[in-house]
């Protein structure tokens, strides 16, 4: 079983994580922790096709180690052999190519996207509309166009700035 949490809400996605490692503790597994740093194939080889004695799942635990690249390309042509597995792989990305993600969606594997809600401020202080509408009243089409691309990668919303522009052409 595979298991993939990713995204830029770094504390959602580690508690999240955290919450399947800790039930899988609870279940007496017997965990492996890999990190960027400690990858090793031949134990992760192991444990796709390895079992407990006992008959209890072994957990790969895997906080970041697809930022390694061998480990990438490794996930990448066995994601079916993990999702297979006995055992269970829990990883934790902040990033994650989307043909992995498109991969291991294929093969059957569970996978959890939790990204930050951006939070747009009225009372910004980034952009002033104003220098648009100016731009707009000299007739200077270039500056104009510019500062509307720069509006709107600042976050102000396309209404915002129509109405302005309603309001500019009423006082031409």
């Amino acid at each position: 079983m595979l298991t993939l949490i990713f995204g830029t809400d770094r504390e959602k996605a580690r508690a999240k994580w955290r919450k399947l490692v800790e039930g899988a503790k609870e279940k007496e597994s017997e965990v492996f922790t890999f990190h960027s740093e400690s990858w090793s194939e031949e134990k992760f080889e192991e444990l796709i096709n390895g079992q407990n004695i006992f008959g209890n799942k072994l957990v790969a635990v895997c906080d970041h180690l697809l930022t390694n690249e061998e480990a990438e390309n490794f996930v990448s042509e066995r994601a079916g052999d993990l999702v297979n597995s006995l055992n269970v792989f829990l990883f934790l990305e902040t990033e994650i190519s989307k043909d992995l993600i498109k991969k291991i969606e294929k093969v059957g594997g569970k996978i959890e996207s939790l990204e930050l809600k951006q939070v747009v401020d009225k009372n910004r202080e980034g952009f002033n509309l104003f220098t648009i509408t100016d731009a707009l009243a000299a007739r200077n089409r270039k500056q104009a166009w510019i500062l509307l691309a720069e509006a709107l990668e600042s976050g102000v919303e396309a209404e915002e700035i129509y109405w302005k522009f309603v309001w500019q052409i009423k006082n031409l």
